[in-house]
């Protein structure tokens, strides 16, 4: 027997629903796609900063986060989203009802992860800066002078240099933040040792004299300069030289 026209009719309409569903439940799954990816690249950035953030706690370096009002702003509107996601998945593809998302929400949440970093980093130099001893450039050329303190000045470069870099980001573990409070330890020791009882004004004329090319003349040599050789066993470096 075959169909009516209305029988075709409806066999018609049928389809026709069916395709539009299917272009419907296409449309919404671009737009989680599109969603989950808005959501991704904070997610990862925000778990990175994480980890820092701990290694940085749990070193006992003390971390002076955003305003809290802030943080805890954007806890209650990620717990709210959470929950309302849970409770109707479709809810993440409008999340603001009547306001635009993309200004009160996803934009603010891609800028989050860098604010928080900028603070954590602050934090972190603050405590490098208190580790390191201030170690004046100049003086450190004039002590390069002497022969038996240049593997001293030059590792005490290397070391500083060394931690400037690391200063210049996050440390990522616990062990990270070790490593740059063991080379401040051995900075400070090589320096006190360098430095020690400080140097006399007298002394840093001498070894800056006695760097140049024409060298430092006799009277330059008082007692108290050459008290400082002795005390720090480097008469063996002084030479003398007729001009």
């Amino acid at each position: 027997m075959s169909q009516s026209t209305f029988e075709r009719m409806e066999v018609a309409k049928r389809r026709a629903a069916s395709l539009v569903q299917l272009r419907t439940e296409k449309s919404q799954a671009k737009r989680f796609e599109e969603r989950g990816q808005q959501l991704l690249a904070p997610s990862r950035s925000l778990g990175t900063v994480a980890i820092q953030a701990e290694a940085l706690k749990a070193s006992g370096v003390q971390v002076q986060l955003l305003d809290s009002d802030l943080l805890v702003h954007w806890l209650a509107q990620l717990r709210t989203l959470l929950n309302e996601f849970q409770r109707d998945s479709s809810t993440i593809l409008d999340p603001t009802p009547g306001v635009d998302a993309r200004a009160l929400l996803w934009e603010p949440l891609k800028q989050l992860p860098a604010k928080i970093g900028s603070a954590l980093l602050e934090s972190w130099q603050v405590w490098v800066r208190q580790m390191v001893p201030i170690i004046p450039a100049d003086l450190l050329e004039v002590l390069s002078c002497v022969p038996a303190l240049s593997s001293s000045v030059r590792e005490i470069r290397e070391i500083d240099a060394a931690i400037k870099i690391a200063a210049k980001s996050l440390p990522d573990s616990k062990e990270s933040v070790a490593e740059i409070g063991r080379k401040a330890t051995r900075l400070k020791e090589l320096w006190e040792t360098l430095a020690s009882g400080g140097i006399p004004m007298d002394v840093v004329y001498f070894l800056r004299e006695a760097g140049q090319q024409s060298g430092v003349p006799h009277e330059r040599l008082t007692p108290s300069v050459l008290d400082w050789f002795v005390k720090h066993n480097l008469v063996s470096s002084l030479r003398i030289r007729l001009a």
